[in-house]
């Protein structure tokens, strides 16, 4: 447990390195592209409500919010909300962030099986993110003042569960959002949004925010297991 615990901790600052690059290959090619105007010369609130349209989902709403790449699309209302930038502007990177949050709501429309599964977890990773840290403290607490007591060790148990499940969502997110960019290229492109060429920089930049999701799933994961080798050392070292 010793040895899982010095790896996690040391696979813990490349992978912070690689989230960083990342997060910055997502920013620089949503920059990139949006000097670029699209093919149709579409805003992305344009191209978004085209798409919906072709899919039948004339009931799926389209705001603009406020902010940088805030984009989202929220299945308890039905609503894809837009960025300024996305929302009015007309560029290849406008139109590849609409899309792929269309994808979202054509998922939820056809009741895609991992989408499903996503929600049904929001709920429970709302409480747990916010039981994990208390109850491994409250754990570990017991664990010095009470030695050999019973409730540290479920503490740690629940602890253990709550990072188990936030790696769960995490990785559920995964076909999510990789299929929703594949729903985007191929929408763009089948409805005139933009051409062929112009799909490979769209996959391209949307390729780029998945992997940021992918990071995030490889921290939830080491996470859970540091926290796994922290019981399993304390557990060790009393026998």
């Amino acid at each position: 447990m010793e040895d899982l615990y010095l790896y996690t901790t040391i696979a813990i600052i490349p992978l912070v390195v690689l989230t960083l690059i990342a997060g910055f290959v997502v920013q620089f090619r949503f920059a990139k592209y949006s000097k670029e105007n699209n093919l149709s010369g579409l805003t992305g609130a344009q191209a978004a409500r085209k798409i919906l349209d072709e899919h039948g989902l004339f009931d799926v709403a389209i705001v603009r919010i406020e902010g940088n790449l805030t984009d989202n699309f929220n299945p308890k209302t039905n609503v894809v909300s837009l960025s300024p930038k996305v929302h009015d502007g007309n560029t290849i990177a406008a139109v590849a962030v609409a899309a792929h949050e269309v994808g979202h709501a054509i998922q939820h429309a056809e009741g895609y099986a991992p989408m499903k599964l996503r929600g049904a977890l929001v709920p429970a990773c709302v409480v747990t993110s916010k039981a994990a840290v208390p109850l491994l403290l409250i754990g570990i607490l017991l664990e010095i003042f009470l030695s050999q007591n019973p409730a540290s060790s479920i503490l740690f148990f629940l602890g253990i569960a709550c990072y188990a499940l936030y790696a769960l969502f995490t990785l559920i997110t995964l076909p999510v959002e990789f299929n929703a960019s594949r729903r985007a290229g191929e929408n763009l492109v089948d409805y005139g949004v933009i051409n062929v060429r112009d799909e490979k920089k769209v996959n391209a930049m949307l390729r780029a925010a998945g992997m940021t999701y992918v990071m995030s799933f490889a921290m939830a994961l080491l996470q859970m297991l540091r926290i796994i080798a922290i019981f399993g050392g304390s557990r060790s070292r009393k026998k």
